[in-house]
């Protein structure tokens, strides 16, 4: 396998932060009980029919190596890390192999730059909400920067990548005060008040289709500033959807 074909996407923590080393034996090791949660959902994904037109699957999984006994390879990615902006992993954490999609001509998506196909790109993007509700799959991370495109031979395709925060249908929803500051995620604020739980289901996958669809149309260039303002807009139009979500946790 190429090295430099590849992607290399450290599981983290839901606040991406690299623990200290008096406690990376305990965090590694619910790194590894993410990992295979993650694994499981993309499992899920591989048996939807064209899946892999739509969304990017894994290739494999490795620890981050040591940086004395094998200084060559961790410099490698460590430098692949950098390049992307994504934090350095503890030693032994694990990190999922993906091949590296801009060698293939795949670009992140930005507005102006989609305009003259704006259309095929909500075509795809939904395509992929598809398959992951045909997989009972919630991204629950499916922002422009986590959708790539490429234009080849008149033909228009995107991947979804970064299923880092994805949960399967009827699972609780981590809450956190990163998603609750965050305006992109989709959240009412009953989510975060004492004794509910909220189940994943496709509402919290139609959110990501109907806001990326207003923020194709729009002309805010950046996503966050734009769900500033729309947040509200779109916590109205799925209030009740979002709110069939909550459950009242047992006693």
């Amino acid at each position: 396998m190429n090295i430099r074909k590849l992607f290399f996407k450290p599981v983290y923590d839901n606040l991406k932060v690299c623990r200290k080393e008096k406690d990376r034996t305990d965090y590694v090791s619910r790194l590894r009980v993410h990992l295979s949660y993650m694994m499981e959902i993309h499992q899920r994904i591989s048996l939807v029919e064209d899946h892999d037109k739509f969304i990017t699957p894994p290739l494999g999984v490795m620890s981050m190596p040591n940086l004395d006994r094998d200084s060559a390879l961790n410099d490698c990615i460590s430098r692949k890390l950098k390049k992307n902006n994504l934090i350095y992993p503890a030693e032994q954490a694990p990190i999922i192999l993906y091949p590296d999609l801009s060698i293939d001509g795949y670009r992140t998506c930005e507005c102006r730059h989609l305009q003259e196909h704006k259309e095929l790109f909500i075509i795809a993007v939904n395509n992929a909400v598809e398959i992951l509700n045909r997989a009972e799959i919630c991204h629950m991370d499916l922002r422009p920067e986590n959708i790539l495109y490429k234009v080849e031979n008149g033909q228009f395709r995107i991947q979804v990548i970064d299923m880092e925060y994805a949960i399967k249908f009827g699972d609780c929803l981590p809450l956190s005060e990163c998603f609750l500051k965050d305006c992109r995620y989709p959240y009412l604020d009953e989510y975060f008040q004492g004794n509910v739980m909220v189940l994943a289901s496709t509402v919290h996958n139609t959110w990501f289709t109907l806001a990326i669809t207003k923020w194709i149309h729009s002309d805010n260039e950046d996503f966050s500033n734009f769900m500033t303002e729309f947040r509200d807009i779109l916590k109205c139009e799925l209030g009740d959807e979002l709110r069939e979500a909550i459950r009242a946790r047992p006693v």
